[in-house]
């Protein structure tokens, strides 16, 4: 009697905490950290389940060969739509309730004094919906704001009664300055309920501590690089011979500003310096940055590349010399938060050139592993570059980058820390 029910306890004690990751659309190939992470918890045996708003079917085709990502999709859960008709919108929230036992949960979260409006319209219970009949997780690591105010509201109904981490990446923590207060009073829940807030540097912890983010529930932790995928080759041809071969990667939206490179290629060949620029991704400003190209007379010597799976990125990316990263303020106030892309190319040993906008400048050592312009004009990196494309200091600066990204955002390092954070918090819960 006694073996068996020690037995018993030892498979209860033994069993794996259940994490819940929390996403827009997945799987995204522009937001490959989330499925690091994602693996990183599977590895160190946690059982996890994905909850997503939609399956991304537009990037699936470029992932799904991989056995990881089909895994994570057999766990992946997606929030019911929400009908626009009222009536039909009601009608299916109480059969939800009431197939999901989730009855009591239904009557709480359309409390309008308490959730607002977004409780009366039903919004916060479909939001969570994907919660429903679901076993409880040990813990929530939500990534961005408006998922982390899912759980908080999931919460406050007793669906889960977990600790919740929230990652905010950027967008999800900008306001321009007439809205900050409603942002500030959208996220007032979830900074007060919620348990900790991954930043990736000292930007995006001022934006939380500007939306109202107690300190002391902040903790920095950069989006970390592999580094045994993300190498030096042997294919680069030496600086001093042929073209200066620059690149960029990200989406083409008005934010990433390729056409500063573009500009920047055009002012550089003007000066006798043979130079050619590959841009890979996909974006609404594709039309805009090769009809640029083409009226500055470059569009010869400008690769357009779409978005590649990251397979092909770590091969092209180690065949290129510098990495441009060309994003900036945009019209609506938004800046890059950290963007991993130059941490991979200097782990690459790429020198980077930053226009220094948000937190772009934190990632690299001005003069060392790179150039930091703190400008946006063209102009103000053509003597950089003059200086950069010397064989020796181009040497010293490339064996420079690869070394600060070992020290600083190898992944091996982030991710222990992550899986620490993770066990830290649930161990503390159940005390």
């Amino acid at each position: 009697m006694y073996m068996s029910t020690h037995l018993k306890i030892s498979r209860i004690q033994s069993k794996p905490k259940l994490i819940y990751f929390l996403c827009n659309g997945f799987p995204t190939i522009s937001e490959t950290f989330i499925i690091g992470q994602i693996s990183n918890a599977i590895n160190n045996e946690f059982n996890v389940n994905i909850h997503a708003e939609y399956i991304n079917y537009l990037d699936k085709p470029l992932l799904e060969n991989d056995l990881s990502i089909n895994k994570m999709l057999s766990k992946t859960y997606t929030q019911h739509s929400i009908p626009d008709n009222k009536i039909k919108r009601l009608i299916l929230a109480l059969g939800l309730a009431k197939d999901k036992s989730a009855f009591r949960t239904f009557i709480q979260s359309i409390n309008p004094l308490k959730f607002g409006i977004n409780g009366l319209s039903l919004r916060d219970f479909f939001s969570y919906s994907s919660f429903l009949g679901k076993e409880k997780p040990d813990l929530i690591h939500a990534q961005f704001g408006p998922n982390g105010v899912k759980a908080v509201n999931a919460k406050l109904n007793n669906v889960i009664k977990c600790p919740i981490i929230t990652s905010f990446h950027g967008y999800d923590a900008h306001a321009e300055p007439s809205k900050l207060r409603k942002l500030r009073k959208y996220y007032f829940n979830l900074f007060e309920y919620g348990d900790l807030f991954l930043v990736n540097g000292n930007y995006l912890q001022n934006q939380l501590l500007s939306l109202g983010c107690p300190n002391n529930k902040i903790v920095k932790l950069p989006l970390g690089v592999d580094l045994n995928i993300f190498k030096p080759s042997s294919l680069r041809p030496e600086i001093k011979k042929g073209e200066i071969k620059f690149i960029t990667v990200g989406r083409l939206i008005k934010l990433k500003n390729q056409k500063f490179g573009i500009k920047l290629l055009s002012l550089i060949r003007s000066k006798g310096i043979n130079a050619s620029y590959t841009i890979i991704g996909e974006g609404p400003e594709i039309d805009n940055l090769k009809t640029l190209s083409k009226s500055l007379n470059v569009d010869k010597y400008v690769q357009f590349l779409s978005s590649l799976p990251q397979k092909d990125i770590v091969e092209i990316l180690p065949q290129h010399h510098i990495f441009l990263m060309t994003s900036y303020k945009d019209a609506a106030g938004r800046m890059e938060t950290q963007g991993i892309v130059s941490a991979e190319a200097q782990a690459c040993g790429l020198p980077v050139i930053t226009l220094g906008f948000g937190g772009t400048a934190d990632t690299i050592i001005h003069g060392v592993t790179g150039y930091n312009l703190s400008s946006s004009n063209p102009e103000a990196a053509v003597s950089c570059l003059q200086e950069l494309i010397k064989p020796k200091t181009y040497d010293e600066f490339s064996v420079n980058a690869r070394n600060f990204i070992s020290e600083n955002y190898d992944i091996e390092i982030t991710n222990r820390s992550l899986i620490k954070i993770y066990k830290d918090l649930i161990t503390n819960s159940k005390n």
